[in-house]
């Protein structure tokens, strides 16, 4: 997971000239002295907590019942689309990481497998409190 998306980043700065994605920055821009804690624990734990209740848990359990591969493509792309990429590459780290955390969820049937993957994948935000 960390390698494929270390290769998309490095293709988003050749081709984007981006180094961080839209979401990212917007993020990024969120954070001051006052906001720091709040944003990390929104980040870092409440968000990964409701995206994959909702991505996995809820999106898993309704559509495509029984079809464990289309439960991971859809789940991925939905997932890759609702973080507000914008360009072709930063979506297609957002999916990746999408058909990841759906195929981890898929196959072990147990939703903190992946929330714990999202989670540690969240948690370098926590290095922009000390940028």
């Amino acid at each position: 997971m960390i390698l494929a998306k270390g290769i998309l980043l490095t293709l988003m700065t050749k081709f984007y000239h981006q180094t961080i994605s839209a979401n990212d920055k917007a993020l990024n821009a969120l954070v001051t002295d006052r906001t720091a804690v709040l944003m990390t624990i929104l980040v870092v734990v409440l968000v990964p907590i409701t995206e994959e209740l909702l991505y996995r848990g809820v999106f898993t359990s309704f559509f495509f019942k029984n079809q464990p591969f289309w439960q991971v493509a859809m789940s991925g792309v939905i997932f890759g689309l609702m973080h507000s990429s914008t360009n072709f590459i930063s979506a297609l780290i957002y999916v990746t990481m999408g058909w990841i955390l759906a195929y981890v969820y898929v196959h072990t049937k147990n939703l903190s497998n992946s929330l714990t993957l999202h989670i540690l994948n969240n948690a370098p935000f926590i290095s922009v409190l000390f940028n």
